[in-house]
């Protein structure tokens, strides 16, 4: 690759020598042989020189010093020369330049049909420079129409712009309009869905009523029974209390008498009649004390079995205050419900946003 007087490169190929295009807009390497040129055979310059690079390097000849037209007579003078002290390699040698021969009239061969395609490549560069003006003229005018157009086409942009702005308008209007729309039906299905639960409620509420008073006058049942028992207990303790004493009344009159007798038969009998009296006295005394045993016995069951009942008594009534207060709030919950019930169902009711219904549970 040489430089021009102008500063362009020349193509590395011998028998071109077509000045080079620069490099791209991007930079890069230089170009060192034609880039698009084609050969005979489709060679390109590149592989052209380096087939020719290749036989010089094969004949031992430097580069610039010998043309293509005179490698034949050159390599005759080395055979010729060769051949005194290498008889022995002559047929060899001969067999190489006739070789060499062929090659060399290939490529002067193909030399000559690069020569005519470049002339071709010549004309039809010529021509292309042609329509490239005619290109240029072509586009002034497209440009002329270009201009005469664009007020056109600037009203007709300015006129898509307005319509666009109106049909976003008209689509903003209509998504409200929608929004709304989905609002009300929202808020319609909450109001039925709100009512649904209060009439659910009320139900429910009802329900818990009924067995709430179900289990307060079983309660009061159970009440009665146990202020009956209380009743039949202090009677039946007041009895067995009366039968104590009335036992122990009796045991202690019959111990008087008996002490009484004893003295007396101690004053008239002898002394078997007084261990008689004494033995007597003695068995008095047991069942003087078996019968106080009895009365405490008696006296502490009668104790205990009051102390349950009223036990039982304090449950039960706790029992059934709580059932009454719990139908109480049922009763007041079932008679807001019914008296305003489209207060469950509107959706603004703070009360109902706030807190919520609440059911109570029966125990």
């Amino acid at each position: 690759m040489q430089p021009t007087v102008d500063g362009n490169a020349l193509c590395g190929f011998s028998r071109c020598r077509n000045p080079l295009p620069p490099p791209g807009p991007r930079g890069g390497r230089p170009y060192e042989f034609c880039p698009e040129r084609a050969w005979p055979g489709n060679a390109t310059c590149k592989q052209l020189a380096a087939a020719e690079n290749s036989l010089r390097a094969a004949l031992g000849v430097e580069s610039g010093t010998l043309a293509l037209g005179g490698v034949a007579a050159e390599v005759r003078d080395h055979v010729d020369r060769i051949l005194g002290p290498a008889e022995a390699l002559k047929a060899v040698l001969e067999q190489v330049v006739t070789r060499l021969d062929g090659e060399v009239a290939a490529a002067m061969a193909a030399v000559d049909a690069a020569e005519n395609a470049t002339a071709q490549d010549r004309g039809l560069r010529e021509r292309a420079e042609r329509q490239a003006a005619d290109a240029q003229a072509a586009a002034a005018e497209s440009a002329a129409l270009t201009a005469e157009h664009g007020a056109a086409r600037a009203a007709a942009e300015h006129a898509r712009d307005e319509a666009l702005a109106r049909t976003k308008a008209a689509e903003l209007k209509q998504a409200r309009a929608e929004s709304r729309r989905d609002a009300e039906h929202e808020r319609a299905e909450l109001a039925e869905h709100r009512a649904r639960e209060a009439a659910h409620r009320e139900h429910q509420a009802t329900e818990v009523a009924a067995l709430a008073r179900q289990e307060v006058a079983a309660l009061r049942a159970e009440l009665a029974g146990l202020e009956q028992r209380i009743v039949d207990e202090r009677s039946n303790g007041a009895r067995a209390l009366e039968r104590a004493e009335s036992e122990i009344a009796t045991a202690r009159t019959e111990l008087a008498t008996c002490r009484a007798e004893a003295a007396q038969a101690a004053e008239r009998h002898n002394a078997d009649a007084a261990r008689a009296a004494d033995k007597h006295r003695a068995e008095l005394d047991r069942a003087l004390e078996r019968a106080d045993h009895r009365l405490t016995a008696a006296s502490d069951t009668h104790q205990a079995a009051m102390a349950k009942l009223h036990q039982e008594l304090g449950a039960a009534r706790h029992r059934a205050e709580r059932a009454e207060t719990e139908a109480a709030a049922l009763r007041q919950s079932t008679r807001t419900l019914t008296d305003d019930p489209r207060r469950a169902a509107d959706p603004d009711n703070p009360a109902d946003r706030g807190s919520g219904a609440s059911h109570p549970k029966a125990d």
